[in-house]
């Protein structure tokens, strides 16, 4: 079940978190920093395992462990 947030309205993170529960999703791995917070906190409401790395090579070196199907992947770029 989705979490919603403010009033009767979703945000964007939460409905993210709601479809990513939906598809099976039980691991989130990623930079921990403000572009990905809300989702992070969005994602742990829904009952999703947000596991925090210091860069972008520890999130990409999880693909290698053995967390079955249902683990995501998540980063972000900085644009000068």
């Amino acid at each position: 079940m989705a979490v919603v947030d403010e009033g009767d309205y979703m945000t964007g993170a939460s409905l993210l978190a709601s479809a990513l529960k939906s598809q099976g999703v039980e691991y989130m791995f990623g930079v921990v920093g403000i572009p990905v917070i809300e989702v992070a906190g969005a994602a742990q409401a829904e009952g999703i395992k947000y596991i925090g790395m210091r860069n972008e090579q520890a999130v990409g070196s999880r693909k290698d462990k053995n967390h079955g199907p249902s683990h995501l992947l998540i980063s972000y770029a900085s644009v000068p």
